[in-house]
């Protein structure tokens, strides 16, 4: 997502660009259904809508997928990657 996006801090989502993101995050759960930290992660995230929590929930996943080395730093991510003040409850 980073790269697509160029770090660009004045991308504004279109509606597709969210549903999409809706959806990966839906499939997290199944995908990685079988590793411990993938689930508390996501559960911490569903339970308290938090940059943070989104972050270290994309960190958990990218280890458990194997794909740290491409992990980008949070800084970079928090340009383009935040949860909003006020409108967590949007988040699905």
């Amino acid at each position: 997502m980073a790269s697509r996006y160029v770090l660009d801090g004045a991308y504004s989502a279109s509606a597709a660009d969210v549903r999409d993101f809706n959806r990966a995050m839906a499939r997290i759960p199944f995908v990685f259904s079988d590793n411990r930290a993938v689930i508390a992660d996501f559960d911490k995230l569903i339970s308290d809508k938090t940059t943070d929590n989104l972050l270290g929930l994309l960190e958990q996943t990218l280890t458990a997928a194997g794909l740290k080395q491409y992990s980008i730093s949070r800084s970079h991510l928090t340009k383009v990657l935040t949860v909003p003040t006020g409108l967590k409850s949007a988040m699905k």
